[in-house]
């Protein structure tokens, strides 16, 4: 869906944080990877209450999370299925 060279991606298969690289790549990330169905993207300003992540310095710039029964991977990361 998108060079992961843009980003650091932290996180396994429901929820990764992604710390952008360059931050005039920030818009293009977020509004690719919005267009992946069964995932929802968050902006950091944009994380929901309920997360209780927003004010944590270890959630990067984007919050990516898979629908329910949906996984998702980094292409550079190992699955262990």
């Amino acid at each position: 869906f998108i060079n992961t060279e843009l980003f650091d991606a932290y996180g396994s298969r429901v929820l990764y944080s992604l710390f952008i690289k360059n931050q005039s790549d920030l818009d293009y990330v977020y509004s690719t990877l919005r267009k992946i169905k069964n995932v929802d993207v968050y902006k950091h300003s944009e994380i929901p209450e309920e997360f209780h992540y927003k004010n944590n310095v270890r959630i990067g710039d984007l919050l990516i999370v898979a629908h329910d029964g949906y996984i998702m991977y980094v292409n550079n990361q190992t699955v262990d299925w």
